[in-house]
This record gives C-alpha cells, sequence and structure tokens, in this order.
C-alpha cells in the first residue's frame, strides 16, 4: 500500500485528465505506517472496520496492489463479492484463477493502472466486470462448491 500510495497514486493524478482518485485504505494498519499515510494528498486511513461490505460502498473499484507476502487473496474476493472490479498486482492474482480483463484486472506499475482505470471508466466494461466478479466469486468461493470438492476427495480416499 504504501509502495503504491508513494508511486502509483500521483502518476495516476497527475496523467488523468484533471481526475483524482481518492484512495480509501481498509484493513489492519499500525501506527507508523497509519501516518505515514495520512501524509499522502488524496489519501484516507480508514483502518480495520467493523463491516467491509459498509466500508466498501463509499468505493468505485477494489485495489490490492501487493508486491509481497500473502493472504491478500480474502480482501480480493470480498471485493468481487462485493460487485466491486478489482485491480491486483500478479502476485495479489495467484491462486484466484479469475478471468484477467472479465472478472479481475491485473496492474503492476503506473501505466498498467492507467490502462486498468482508464478500461473501468467506461461504464459498460464496469458494469461488466462487476456483475462477473460477482458470479465468479457465487460460483467458484461458495461453501456448497468447496464441499462438495471435499466431499469427492473423501470419497475418492476412502473408497466409498
Amino acid at each position: 500500500v504504501k509502495w503504491f500510495v508513494k508511486n502509483i497514486l500521483p502518476s495516476i493524478n497527475k496523467n488523468n485528465n484533471g481526475k483524482k482518485y481518492i484512495f480509501h485504505i481498509l484493513g489492519k494498519i499500525n501506527k507508523s505506517d497509519k501516518l505515514y499515510l495520512q501524509g499522502f494528498e488524496n489519501v484516507v486511513v480508514s483502518g480495520s472496520v467493523t463491516n467491509m461490505a459498509d466500508a466498501a460502498k463509499i468505493g468505485h473499484i477494489g485495489i490490492c496492489p501487493v508486491r509481497f507476502g500473502a493472504g491478500v487473496q480474502n480482501k480480493i474476493l470480498e471485493y468481487m463479492a462485493l460487485g466491486l472490479p478489482t485491480i491486483t498486482s500478479r502476485m495479489g492474482y495467484e491462486g484466484i484463477e479469475a478471468n484477467i480483463g472479465e472478472e479481475i484486472l491485473i496492474a503492476d506499475n503506473s501505466d498498467e493502472y492507467l490502462k486498468s482505470l482508464e478500461t473501468l471508466s467506461e461504464n459498460s466494461v464496469y458494469q461488466m466486470i462487476a456483475k462477473n466478479a460477482r458470479n465468479f466469486v457465487a460460483e467458484k468461493f461458495n461453501w456448497s462448491t468447496r464441499l462438495s470438492v471435499l466431499v469427492k476427495n473423501i470419497e475418492r480416499l476412502t473408497g466409498k
């Protein structure tokens, strides 16, 4: 997030025909990072929220610019389930298996983020990706689907 705020957000806002994107940061964040991030223009740090669905209503696009580490897939899937077109890095995308360009967008540098945001500025594309993302999560990441795979594996292993 710090990398995105420092290196990508200013470039996007500078090269965007006068439009300014406001980056709302949701989720657990330590005090020093919060203070650092609050020093940037067009950044709002909400931190931990009780209800992600309510907090995300103010958003237009889910962005998860992870560059290292793991454990962000839930946040990405949550954005998608809420119908927020989502842009993430290649690392953030790992293991999600959504169709790039139809259910999720991938960006790792300012040019790719700008291109993704331009793509989403067309309402029909925005609506298509939002709908496809929501449907993808509903179909691939629901309890029924996940449990049926588990049951089939157990039956296969036990010979039943």
